[in-house]
């Protein structure tokens, strides 16, 4: 039995994103994959930049694309998603 997502109709979920560390940084491709706990940040060599925890995740701009999140209220990072199965899911 493979790994699951917190939703059952994915095993694995992937996406491409943009993150960016804090409001200074220079903004990074990344891959997004959401897990049972948490959303993992990797850059294109699959070595992990980042872990999230699903529910510290909040929406900045609710209802506009791309979806921007934080992961949590302090937190200075941001990630940009566009694809509509991921912003789904979170």
């Amino acid at each position: 039995m493979g790994r699951t997502t917190v939703l059952e109709q994915y095993q694995r979920l992937e996406a491409e994103g943009v993150w960016r560390p804090d409001p200074e940084a220079q903004r990074r491709d990344v891959i997004v994959s959401i897990g049972e706990a948490t959303l993992t940040l990797s850059d294109a060599g699959e070595r992990v930049l980042t872990h999230w925890s699903l529910p510290a995740l909040s929406r900045v701009n609710p209802g506009v694309r791309p979806a921007i999140y934080s992961p949590g209220a302090d937190a200075p990072d941001t990630l940009e998603i566009s694809d509509g199965n991921m912003i789904e899911a979170l």
